[in-house]
């Protein structure tokens, strides 16, 4: 199938794109605050204790 005719196809069933390229809640202040606080905490843990667990199956 041609692009051009994908195109019409999300046209005619009225598909829309999504506006933005992230979720403006991640620039409010208080959002901007909490992660501030988070990465200053993690900084003082010792990386060497996370265990990381992959839930994709084997």
């Amino acid at each position: 199938m041609s692009q051009t005719a994908l195109l019409r196809a999300v046209q005619a069933l009225d598909w829309r794109r999504k506006k933005s390229v992230h979720a403006a809640e991640r620039d409010a202040e208080r959002v901007r605050a909490l992660r501030a606080a988070f990465l200053e905490a993690v900084q003082s843990e010792d990386s060497t204790c996370f265990k990381f667990v992959d839930p994709a199956p084997t």
